[in-house]
């Protein structure tokens, strides 16, 4: 599974040669919505006050809302300006909806002037998975981070967890190391009279 380094993603940002880029990537890393979810976002679907976008769930077909944070929102603000309907994000090319291709192509790019290393794997979906690997090693609740992906099952959520085996020994340290007793609980001596070791 491809994910970026906090570094990397830092350098990514910088490397966006535009705000609207910016947002974009943005937008990929900070929600982990899906490349045509972006595409099909227009500004209407941008809820500001209440912090969410308002997608098109491209796999359920049905409208969903996805939490957004303040930064995020910042950039989007700054880069739509007074307009207040039609495609969030349009292409310099065609000047209608940006498309799928056009998002995957900038990421690219941006990732190639970034310096990041092994480039051809870093695509949106990557970005996702960045998302989702931070969620995590935030401690953030993997029911939670299914619903945001909106993955049908917890098992497709879970495959998650297995990024980083040192998550593995933390966590054991701080569950079983706690206190220095173990799992034990402190009634459950084996020295006490009357346990046969």
């Amino acid at each position: 599974m491809n994910f970026l380094r906090d570094d990397e993603v830092q350098r990514l940002l910088s490397a966006a040669l535009s705000l609207r880029f910016q947002a974009i990537i943005r937008i990929l890393v900070n929600t982990g919505i899906r490349t045509g979810e972006l595409a099909g976002l227009n500004v209407e679907d941008v809820d500001f006050e209440g912090k969410q976008l308002f997608i098109l769930d491209s796999k359920k077909k049905r409208r969903v809302a996805v939490p957004v944070d303040s930064k995020t929102l910042e950039l989007i603000h700054r880069h739509v300006g007074s307009r207040r309907m039609g495609p969030l994000f349009l292409s310099q090319l065609t000047h209608g909806r940006i498309t799928d291709q056009s998002i995957c192509k900038g990421v690219r790019r941006a990732a190639v002037r970034a310096g990041i290393r092994k480039v051809q794997h870093v695509t949106p979906r990557t970005l996702r998975h960045t998302f989702s690997i931070n969620w995590i090693r935030a401690n953030g609740d993997i029911e939670t981070l299914r619903r945001i992906l909106r993955h049908n099952r917890l098992t497709t959520t879970q495959k998650y967890l297995d990024f980083d085996d040192g998550r593995i020994l933390s966590e054991y340290e701080r569950i079983v190391e706690a206190g220095g007793r173990g799992l034990l609980a402190p009634a459950l001596e084996v020295n006490k009279p009357g346990y046969i070791i």
